[in-house]
């Protein structure tokens, strides 16, 4: 059985544990992709709004980033979970 504590509690230098991939790089990287996807849906809206570019490719880069972030998330519980 999963505990939920157990997957959401923060990395602390005491920590001890690991991941198949060294949890620091994957949190440099994760947050990396998160904010390059908040810029990229923050300026795609902002072209949306003033009809640079079609609503529908603002909204298709909008849940790219939303599924992209939702990987990231499972990928980091995974690598946490098996690390």
């Amino acid at each position: 059985m999963i505990n939920k504590a157990e997957l959401f509690e923060a990395d602390g230098p005491d920590d001890g544990g690991g991941g198949v991939i060294d949890p620091a790089k994957v949190k440099t990287g994760l947050f990396i992709l998160s904010s390059a996807c908040v810029a990229i849906c923050v300026v795609m809206s902002i072209l949306a709004i003033w009809d640079y570019i079609g609503n529908d490719a603002a909204f298709k880069m909008i849940a790219s980033c939303g599924v992209l972030g939702a990987g990231a998330v499972l990928f980091d519980l995974l690598n946490r979970k098996f690390g």
